[in-house]
């Protein structure tokens, strides 16, 4: 996934939290933010609810990464605004 400048994503962290059994057949609401958003790297939180209750929690950190050089780069200014716009950050 290009999300612009030529970087695509790659995931080296996430956490999870279960708090609750969820079960295949459960209508579940799943919201997705980012929280905070760096020169190469962005964090998200995750929020998964079954009848208004907490059913898990979780995190991650992406990281921009440039798969011709190898390494990570930074976040295009475009991706960076798009965020920001979108999330009120």
């Amino acid at each position: 996934m290009d999300i612009g400048g030529g970087c695509g994503l790659i995931l080296p962290e996430a956490h999870v939290k279960y708090l609750a059994e969820m079960f295949l057949g459960d209508q579940l609401v799943i919201g997705v933010k980012v929280i905070e958003l760096g020169r190469s790297s962005f964090r998200m939180i995750y929020r998964i609810e079954r009848d208004g209750r907490a059913t898990a929690e979780g995190e991650t950190t992406m990281v921009c990464f440039d798969y011709q050089s190898r390494k990570p780069r930074r976040l295009a200014t475009e991706f960076q605004d798009k965020v920001r716009e979108y999330e009120k950050l």
